[in-house]
C-alpha cells in the first residue's frame, strides 16, 4: 500500500464545506437556505457552476453566493 500523506484534495475539500454550510444554516438565521456542490446558478443570460453554492431560494433559482475552491499554487500554501 502506498505511504498516505494526509492531504486532501479540491472535490473532498468541496464536499465537506457544503456541509458545514448546510449545519451552520439549520442552527441560525441566515438569509440562504441551502448550500449545494456543482449546482448551477444564472446570473443575467450566464449560467456558473461554484463548487459551493448558497442558495437563497433553490427552487426559484436564487442563489445568494457561489463560491470557487482552487488548490494551492505552492507548497508553502498548502495548509
Amino acid at each position: 500500500m502506498g505511504k498516505q500523506t494526509g492531504l486532501t484534495n479540491e472535490r473532498e475539500l468541496v464536499s465537506k464545506l457544503t456541509e458545514w454550510f448546510n449545519e451552520t444554516i439549520q442552527r441560525n438565521k441566515l438569509p440562504f437556505k441551502e448550500a449545494t456542490n456543482e449546482s448551477p446558478a444564472k446570473y443575467d443570460a450566464k449560467t456558473f457552476f461554484g463548487d459551493v453554492v448558497l442558495w437563497v431560494n433553490r427552487e426559484a433559482r436564487q442563489a445568494y453566493s457561489y463560491i470557487e475552491i482552487k488548490p494551492p499554487f505552492a507548497a508553502k500554501e498548502n495548509l
